[in-house]
């Protein structure tokens, strides 16, 4: 009985997990607005989730492990994309070449390191 039980939760819960997609790809829509990033990592949420269905105990616990694992991809995105502001004199990178981007980060370098912080954590 106890082996049907299991089943049978892990059948309900594959079925919140389908429930939940549209949502949660709505959600990692507004945080990255890719809607091809957003499905991949709803994707990759759904299947990080559906591997480990015998720890989660309710929908709520699902629903909360779907949210941190597109959070956790979303994380890893960014820091792998995203480009790292280098305000050291000398410092250059390909996004320097814009002239905006040289006058932005000429004013940030004029700003002390508090203030700087203050903009970069904003951005």
């Amino acid at each position: 009985m106890n082996i049907v039980c299991r089943v049978c939760r892990g059948w309900i819960l594959q079925r919140h997990i389908q429930a939940r997609l549209p949502e949660l790809e709505r959600v990692v829509f507004a945080w990255s607005h890719d809607a091809v990033l957003a499905r991949q990592l709803v994707a990759a949420a759904a299947r990080a989730c559906a591997a480990d269905l015998n720890l989660f105990r309710a929908d709520a616990e699902l629903r909360i492990a779907l949210y941190r694992a597109a959070l956790t991809g979303y994380r890893r995105y960014q820091e792998d994309h995203r480009e790292v502001l280098n305000f050291a004199p000398g410092g250059q990178s390909c996004a320097a070449r814009n002239p905006v981007v040289r006058k932005v980060r000429q004013v940030l370098r004029q700003l002390d390191e508090r203030q700087r912080m203050i903009v970069s954590l904003i951005d």
